[in-house]
């Protein structure tokens, strides 16, 4: 999933994701950056910056594809196929506890 939205502009997300993610509101989508996508690198980002940071990686399945039976089957085949390190999701959660550090 992460390829096939790192090929959309973001200014087009919001209307890809309202077509396969009905329930999902524009005020949802944020910006994608792919520069950071290891948990380590998060990690240590946020840290960076004055955040005191939790992060974690989480293996979903494809549930953004129930828009369509066959759809669902191949993200679900895809899924399996795809090595573990390619497939989780990072989940992140910072509180400001100082000023950055450069």
């Amino acid at each position: 999933m992460g390829l096939a939205a790192s090929l959309v502009p973001n200014r087009r997300h919001a209307g890809v994701l309202g077509k396969v993610q009905r329930d999902r509101k524009e005020i949802d989508v944020f910006p994608t950056r792919y520069r950071v996508n290891a948990v380590w690198r998060l990690r240590a980002e946020l840290r960076k910056v004055g955040f005191e940071a939790v992060v974690y990686g989480y293996e979903a399945e494809p549930s953004y594809l129930q828009f369509s039976t066959i759809a669902y089957g191949f993200g679900k085949l895809l899924h399996a196929l795809t090595p573990p390190p390619l497939r989780t999701c990072l989940f992140a959660f910072g509180r400001k506890v100082g000023p950055a550090t450069k």
